[in-house]
Order: C-alpha cells, then sequence, then structure tokens
C-alpha cells in the first residue's frame, strides 16, 4: 500500500530518495497548547486512564506532572482512576494515505511530498 510523506525542506526529498541522513525530530517538537497542524495539546503523552484526563482541569485538576495509580473524586458518582499519565519522548514520523496540497499547508506549509512505495520494506529498514 502506498503512503505518503510529507515535508519541511525540498532536499529532505532527496534524502528519501537517494538514501541518506534522514531528519526526523522528536515528538515534544509537535506538542503545543492548541491543536493547529501538525502541533498537538497531547503530543508525546502516555495516558491510561477512564475519562480524559485534559477533562480534569474544569474541576481544578492540571496534571504537568508524572501520576501513577492514583484515583480523584470529582463528586458523586465521579471516579477517576489515573494508571498512568506521563510525557515520553521520541522520534516522530507520520504517513499520510493520500497526496494533497491541502494536505501539505494543513500540516504547516509543507515544502515537498515523497510517495512511499513499500512500507513494510520502509519499516524494515
Amino acid at each position: 500500500m502506498e503512503k505518503y510523506l510529507y515535508l519541511n525542506e525540498i532536499n529532505h526529498a532527496e534524502t528519501w530518495i537517494k538514501g541518506g541522513e534522514i531528519p526526523i525530530g522528536m515528538a515534544s517538537k509537535y506538542k503545543s497548547e492548541l491543536r493547529e497542524g501538525t502541533k498537538t495539546p497531547d503530543e508525546n503523552l502516555i495516558e491510561q486512564s477512564n475519562f480524559p484526563v485534559a477533562g480534569l482541569k474544569p474541576y481544578g485538576i492540571d496534571l504537568d506532572c508524572p501520576i501513577y495509580n492514583s484515583t480523584f473524586d470529582l463528586g458523586p458518582g465521579l471516579l477517576v482512576d489515573v494508571k498512568e499519565h506521563y510525557r515520553e519522548d521520541g522520534r516522530l514520523l507520520s504517513f499520510c494515505n493520500h497526496f494533497s496540497e491541502k494536505t501539505a499547508i494543513k500540516f504547516g506549509n509543507k515544502k515537498a511530498c515523497v510517495k512511499i512505495l513499500n512500507i513494510e520494506k520502509t519499516k524494515k529498514n
């Protein structure tokens, strides 16, 4: 199945086509308070909870630190169990199922795009 990779720079396409060092950013590079383009507030967030941790803010609970095995009582009938909540950085590479200029613009005015003909082979390398 074909996949598409949108790139920040035209010369990055040449690296994907001819070989060389591929610039892959850390996940934290894409963290933002607002969701726009390639930025998200939940980037590199590891969360296991019976309730979205971000939904705790209206109750005065803003978890900006690691939490493990905790329960929050938010009122009658609303107990929130948080097994894990922490940030972990890592390398991030995102592929798309389609090519369009609209998508390139949406992702932050990407300047190039390469078509990956064999994603399984790419995963192995």
